[in-house]
């Protein structure tokens, strides 16, 4: 599917991608069920990999009150991803040049393997999750890389209803870290310092180190 434009839009319905999609038309590409901000919203899902082919395109998927589900994204700009629940069904979400944000709840959906995200590793170019993280299935570990400059700062509990398999931050500047429950290991590099805003950092069976 080429999305040769840059709005998808429905003011309350759900929107449907089933395939793969290509960010055709150059600049943000806005898929948005919420159109008219009114209180209904309808839920995005798009079940192939997201591709940007002309390595000049941005996504924005903005779904408000209801639920998103992605597989694999990889675009040159800004993923920026609003939902009650976003669904990570893939393996790989990565922004060459720029930040990834997830606004909501994030679901790990891929089963498992390992998730990935991966942003512009310049300054600015953070990975931001607003919501908690968890894995239903307890089986897909979550893997995010920030770069040397860019932050990761997970704003909600990882693993309070679901643990993931693990938890690895590779590289980041600073990362930020509400609770975190896994059933594996926990690793976490950061080379200007890690916040520990929680209380509570734990592992069934795995190692935690905090590099």
């Amino acid at each position: 599917i080429d999305l040769n434009g840059t709005a998808y839009n429905s003011n309350d319905g759900a929107i449907t991608f089933t395939g793969a999609v290509d960010l055709a038309g150059a600049g943000t590409v806005t898929i948005n069920s919420d159109a008219d901000a009114a209180g209904a919203d309808g839920a995005i899902s798009i079940t192939g990999a997201v591709s940007d082919t002309g390595t000049d395109s941005a996504l924005t998927v903005t779904a408000n009150t209801d639920t998103v589900a992605l597989a694999n994204v990889a675009v040159n700009g800004a993923i920026a991803v609003t939902g009650s629940t976003i669904t990570l069904n893939g393996t790989a979400y990565t922004s060459t040049t720029d930040a990834i944000t997830l606004t909501g709840n994030v679901a790990l959906g891929a089963g498992a393997v390992t998730t990935t995200l991966t942003s512009g590793a310049g300054a600015g170019d953070n990975i931001t999750v607003t919501g908690t993280i968890n894995d239903a299935g307890t089986d897909t570990a979550l893997t995010l890389d920030a770069g040397a400059s860019g932050n990761v700062d997970l704003q909600g509990t990882v693993g309070n209803t679901g643990r993931p398999a693990a938890l690895t931050v590779s590289n980041s500047a600073i990362t930020d870290l509400n609770n975190v429950q896994t059933v594996g290991a926990i690793a976490v590099t950061a080379g200007t310092r890690i916040d520990l805003n929680g209380t509570a950092y734990n592992s069934n069976d795995g190692a935690i180190t905090f590099t």
